[in-house]
């Protein structure tokens, strides 16, 4: 919706009425059609729902208040084991993705070349209609290994199904997009501990951290998770304060929390790893 300059001033001095004047400028507000327009004619349904933000691979639980079927705020559920009740502002920020001009909300199809930038909605009937006879086309002629299917990553039922399906066109081209638990992370954790799963850090009670670049306290697995952690390890606890030692080539805000920094040279961390070790 778009509002002019006289709107706008209308809508300003009715704002300043309500203020001076109470409910009889609150009326003057509420009959205004820019805002009946804009919040309807009065209070609406209001309900809370549960759900679990997915800005990143965290995953934690929120709270969403919904008015009259649209999500008006986000906070942390308390219940939630990672966050506790807290919220990044990443997850904070999440009704921007949300109500984001350009998010796509259901499938498109493109107009003219590649690049035009020219698009139009389609229903899922006619989508799903479209990438099926596709591929039909595509196996006919022999070309199945053409098809790439690529998307983040998927370790549940998901993944399986995508997988199967690949097997079954007959297509080895599945790729998933590494994310905070890739391959190289779950292979240190078999050769250092035995489990090829993505390990779970005991912070809160940690005496002596050694960290070899990762950022900890900006986009480290979850960043509500990490910084209450760091809270109790730095001053949870009054007889015992944790140490802190960040390795790393730039003074990156993690190294600038930690009670030393050892500007290493990039590339370096194997060699100062082994040279611990050795010692």
């Amino acid at each position: 919706m778009k509002v002019n300059r006289r709107e706008f001033l209308t809508f300003a001095g009715f704002t300043v009425a309500g203020v001076t004047l109470g409910r009889l400028g609150r009326d003057r507000i509420l009959a205004h059609e820019t805002f009946k327009e804009s919040w309807g004619d009065g209070p609406g349904v209001e309900q809370w729902v549960r759900s679990v933000c997915g800005q990143c691979p965290a995953g934690c639980g929120l709270n969403v208040r919904v008015v009259d079927g649209h999500a008006v705020k986000i906070e942390g559920n308390e219940l939630c084991p990672v966050s506790r009740g807290g919220l990044c502002p990443k997850g904070a920020a999440g009704l921007q993705a949300l109500y984001d001009p350009d998010r796509l909300v259901g499938p498109v199809q493109r107009l003219g070349p590649r690049g035009s930038g020219r698009w139009k909605r389609i229903g899922w009937e006619e989508a799903l209609r479209i990438v099926a006879t596709r591929l039909g086309a595509l196996r006919q002629q022999g070309q199945p290994q053409s098809v790439v299917w690529l998307t983040g990553r998927q370790s549940g039922m998901i993944g399986q199904l995508l997988r199967r399906f690949c097997e079954a066109y007959g297509t080895p081209n599945f790729l998933e997009i590494p994310d905070l638990y890739d391959e190289t992370s779950t292979l240190v954790a078999w050769a250092t501990h035995g489990i090829a799963a993505p390990l779970g850090y005991d912070l809160e009670h940690t005496a002596y951290l050694l960290s070899f670049g990762s950022p900890i306290l900006e986009s480290w697995r979850s960043p509500v998770w990490a910084n209450r952690a760091y809270g109790r390890l730095r001053r949870g606890r009054p007889d015992r304060r944790g140490r802190f030692i960040q390795v790393e080539s730039r003074l990156s805000p993690t190294a600038a929390k930690a009670d030393e920094w050892i500007p290493i040279n990039p590339g370096t961390e194997a060699a100062l790893a082994l040279g611990i070790a050795h010692v």
